[in-house]
């Protein structure tokens, strides 16, 4: 899912909020009776929809199907709780990445400058963990996974779609995507 939703996102969401500050485009959205909130929320819907098509549609087919395919109804009483957890790790991984698109689209005029940023942030994010990972001592892997966004997600994913899966220091993944998202 990473290799498609990254270069998604890196063309979809820069241009969204970018080019309504280059064209100037946001004084007519205002001039109605318009807040910044649905604004925002209404640009935040386009990028969802995208990643909502790559995240949560695939996995919840594949839960239907898999209970189609399955011998009888019985295994639908042992994985109903998977249904809600897909759901959850989607809005997880959606929510973050919505939150910062739109952020690096805001900061700037230009649109490629925003997908440089968003490409920067999981390029350099990946090859910094890849590179410090061997020379860090096994207690600091917490804090060197949250460098790289690709990390934090799977760790994260993880931990909610397995409930028997032991993350040692979940907590410092969690209060990182409350931070990026709340920035």
């Amino acid at each position: 899912q990473p290799l498609i939703l990254i270069p998604m996102v890196g063309l979809i969401a820069p241009p969204l909020i970018s080019q309504d500050f280059r064209s100037r485009a946001f004084l007519l959205y205002f001039s109605r009776p318009l807040s910044r909130t649905q604004y925002i929320l209404g640009k935040a819907m386009t990028v969802i929809a995208y990643l909502s098509m790559i995240t949560l549609f695939p996995a919840v087919c594949l839960f239907v199907v898999g209970i189609l395919l399955s011998p009888d109804i019985s295994v639908l009483s042992a994985t109903w709780d998977l249904f809600f957890r897909i759901v959850i790790v989607s809005a997880v991984i959606v929510v973050p990445c919505t939150a910062l698109s739109l952020m690096l689209s805001s900061l700037t005029t230009e649109s490629r400058y925003a997908s440089f940023g968003w490409f920067a942030i999981w390029i350099l994010g990946f090859l910094t963990y890849s590179i410090a990972v061997p020379f860090s001592s096994p207690g600091d892997d917490s804090l060197m996974q949250c460098v790289s966004l690709f990390h934090i997600f799977s760790d994260v994913s993880g931990w909610l779609l397995d409930p028997r899966l032991a993350v040692p220091g979940i907590e410092t993944r969690l209060v990182t995507l409350g931070v990026l998202t709340a920035v």
